[in-house]
């Protein structure tokens, strides 16, 4: 596969980008390789162990499994094999699966399958982040032209593709797991890239639907990213005249995939055969469930068989079970996917009225995701949407849509603005005003400054409001100023960068909403080497920081320079007039 727009490589070094794709239920591996002048290609890795067990897929199970003392002892599809699966019973090993939902847990009402004991979400992610690489260097060594000397002698990057609405933390939790896995040796290497789902599957579009832009020239498209766990939303506008395409809306994501429709299943089980001999049988059920019917379900016009056995004594026709087959009416079934189908249709039903409120149309709605195959699921987006908007999928694998994706975004970058996912900025001292009622109300936090001024202390100062369209180049700057009693406590300037993720109007004082506010980072500066009021020369010191920047001028004020980055998370960026780089590394 190519991207959209190929441009052959202009580089003074040779690299392998490899895209991972980590999913709740299975995952996949992508690569590309940049050489001077040579036009990359997309290329999946398409073979490995055990892949039989999986029918030939190009995805692989996202299974680990650990042994009692907490170490690997099977992971991807070989954890699907008979032979594993009872050496796993009978010492006692500890499967895990549906990892990745621990980075960032989904509400309450979603319980999730606990993590093996000790263990925090971020090493069982590396483990599996470990595993992957490895399996893409084995397929690259045995298929790939000099494939050997490829992977001990190119600079190697990664693309790690993650949920809508990740974001600092999260992502801070994934490059931890990456500096675990030893894919890269700091959580500040400038060759960890990360990409959202939506963004990625975006790309994934443009490259394999044609005509995909020219059809949404002037109005809206919405990618529906449907995969095991979560749903991704993501919004995006192409004015007329443009070849890159802007954020419509703050993309979403919701714990709405297909791992939700089989566990509704399960409860149905469980409940249905409690009082039978094969209440037992229920995770056979559910697991032939999950694998044939599932997916392929239809309509619910028609009953369904699940076969659990091939015994013709299982047989118990008051529960439906006849020969080792459970039968269950379609309906039944439908209702299995009526919690996943209504959070996904009430969400694209909220897209269309938001973009209809800035007057425009949505055209064009992407499924993608393994959870797109559904027959059922389809026919329902279909059948409420496409008269009067094209409701479209890929032509190729929308199963690596992600995968393939992350390296079209990586070399092309087609999203050229986004909206700010929340209100940024830091806490703030402010002139106490006797008159204003705020002022009044938190009286409190009145303290006498160094100069003898009343002041306010504990509020809020918005850099960046929520919801504000941004460039990738857009900087927003704010002043602010410091008094101290002894210059010697100016010699370290911190300042927290901080996220308001409520309800609008953002909250003038921290104590009105301290559940909504939350840290980003802190900004450190060791101001001891400011010359003068020119503002050359600053030593920077970072600590417990994503993305940072600082810059100190004219003797008292700060100026935070931001700006929105490819995953739509907030960077602080440094800007001339001091020595050394001109630019932070990002976390």
């Amino acid at each position: 596969m190519y991207p959209p727009n190929p441009q052959p490589y202009r580089g003074t070094g040779s690299k392998l980008v490899l895209a991972l794709d980590v999913g709740t239920t299975f995952s996949a591996i992508s690569y590309t390789v940049l050489e001077n002048g040579r036009v990359p290609e997309v290329r999946g890795v398409t073979r490995f162990p055990h892949q039989e067990l999986v029918n030939g897929s190009f995805k692989i199970p996202s299974i680990i499994y650990y042994d009692s003392n907490g170490k690997v002892a099977a992971i991807g599809a070989e954890c699907l094999s008979e032979n594993i699966i009872e050496q796993a019973r009978s010492k006692g090993w500890f499967k895990c699966i549906w990892f990745k939902l621990h980075i960032k847990s989904p509400q309450a009402s979603h319980s999730l399958p606990p993590l093996p004991p000790n263990k925090r979400p971020v090493y069982v992610f590396a483990d599996y982040l470990g595993f992957l690489v490895k399996k893409a260097e084995n397929f690259i060594r045995e298929s790939y032209p000099e494939g050997v000397a490829l992977i001990r002698h190119y600079t190697r990057e990664y693309v790690v593709s993650h949920p809508n609405g990740w974001a600092g933390v999260e992502q801070q939790m994934l490059r931890e797991a990456c500096v675990q896995a030893s894919l890269v040796g700091n959580m500040h290497s400038n060759r960890l890239h990360f990409v959202t789902e939506g963004e990625s599957s975006l790309h994934f579009c443009l490259a394999t639907i044609p005509r995909l832009a020219d059809a949404a020239a002037g109005d809206s498209i919405l990618v529906v990213d449907a995969g095991g766990g979560t749903v991704d939303f993501s919004g995006y506008i192409q004015n007329p005249g443009s070849t890159g395409f802007a954020e419509a809306w703050i993309p979403e994501c919701r714990y709405a995939g297909s791992v939700f429709v089989t566990r509704k299943a399960e409860e149905h089980f469980t409940a249905k055969l409690r009082d039978s001999e094969f209440a037992e049988e229920v995770p056979a059920i559910t697991k032939v469930f999950d694998q044939t019917t599932k997916i392929g379900f239809a309509t619910p016009t028609q009953p369904q068989y699940i076969r659990f056995s091939n015994r013709s004594r299982d047989t118990d026709e008051v529960h439906d079970i006849k020969s080792g087959q459970l039968k269950l009416s379609g309906s039944v079934v439908a209702e299995f996917f009526q919690d996943s189908l209504s959070t996904i249709t009430d969400t694209i039903i909220r897209y269309i009225v938001e973009v209809a409120r800035h007057g425009r149309r949505l055209s064009v709605i992407l499924l993608v995701g393994g959870y797109s195959q559904s027959p059922y699921m389809t026919s329902k987006i279909k059948a409420l949407f496409n008269k009067n908007t094209d409701v479209l999928q890929p032509n190729q694998n929308a199963n690596k849509a992600v995968a393939d994706g992350s390296l079209i975004f990586f070399l092309e970058h087609m999203v050229v603005s986004r909206i700010s996912r929340f209100a940024l900025g830091t806490e703030c001292v402010r002139d106490f005003v006797a008159k204003d009622s705020e002022h009044q109300r938190h009286s409190s936090l009145v303290q006498i400054s160094p100069t003898g001024k009343k002041e306010i202390t504990g509020m809020f100062d918005t850099i960046i409001d929520k919801g504000v369209q941004v460039k990738e180049s857009t900087e927003f700057r704010r002043p602010y100023w410091l008094e101290r009693t002894n210059i010697a406590e100016l010699a370290t300037i911190e300042a927290e960068i901080m996220a308001y993720d409520g309800p609008w109007p953002t909250p003038s004082f921290l104590a009105d909403a301290p559940d909504k506010f939350r840290r980003l980072c802190t900004v450190v500066a060791d101001t001891t080497v400011v010359r003068d009021s020119s503002g050359t020369g600053i030593v920077l010191i970072l600590k417990n920081c994503q993305i940072k920047g600082f810059r100190y001028l004219d003797g008292h004020d700060i100026f935070f320079i931001a700006c929105l980055d490819s995953n739509g998370d907030f960077c602080l960026f440094t800007l001339g007039d001091f020595e050394g780089d001109t630019e932070l590394s990002r976390g």
